[in-house]
């Protein structure tokens, strides 16, 4: 009976340590980097639309920025700019606008806890009366097996808050019909 019970307990951890092997594998043989991308077409021109983009206190208005424990260090506005945040939801982190071409394109990178970078840019070109905006975002997180599970719902989950995101900044923007900051 002892040695029957033995070898039950022998083949249950052999069947967990399998699954843990295979758990493993098949989370190093997911991908490593999702990308997503959003688009919008506003109804207002590139030098409307452009201030909110290049400025992450404007994003507070039109991204979940609003919603989050964060402060701008420095200048809010171009290249160089950057949101500290530490959240008790989202843990701590640098969004930076690394680039910015004005009134085509912003580039930003932002840094989240655990070691996460995610690179952005939102686009713009003119069509007809108004204004085409594209925002692209990737994700890279090099060889771990836990997020490359992660990874099959967050392209998904990315996509939504872009969404969300692109909406609220076509209403914002056919509201105000485009904001007039200062200094510009």
């Amino acid at each position: 009976m002892r040695r029957g019970l033995i070898r039950t307990a022998a083949w249950i951890l052999g069947s967990l340590a399998s699954l843990m092997v295979l758990f493993v594998v098949v989370g190093l043989a997911l991908p490593h980097t999702v990308e997503v991308t959003r688009s919008v077409t506003l109804d207002a021109s590139p030098a409307e639309v452009f201030p909110h983009l290049d400025d992450l206190e404007a994003w507070t208005a039109w991204t979940p920025w609003g919603d989050v424990e964060s402060h701008i260090e420095g200048n809010s506005r171009g290249t160089g700019a950057a949101r500290v945040w530490d959240d008790p939801n989202l843990g701590s982190g640098t969004l930076t606008i690394t680039n910015v071409a004005p009134l085509r394109s912003v580039d930003y990178r932002a840094e989240v806890e655990g070691g996460l970078t995610f690179l952005g840019t939102l686009s713009v070109r003119p069509e007809g009366p108004g204004t085409s905006l594209v925002w692209t975002e990737s994700v890279s997180w090099g060889m771990n097996p836990l997020m490359g599970w992660t990874g099959l719902t967050l392209g998904n989950a990315q996509g939504r808050q872009l969404e969300g995101s692109l909406d609220r900044l076509r209403r914002l923007v056919a509201g105000s019909n485009g904001p007039n900051p200062p200094g510009r």
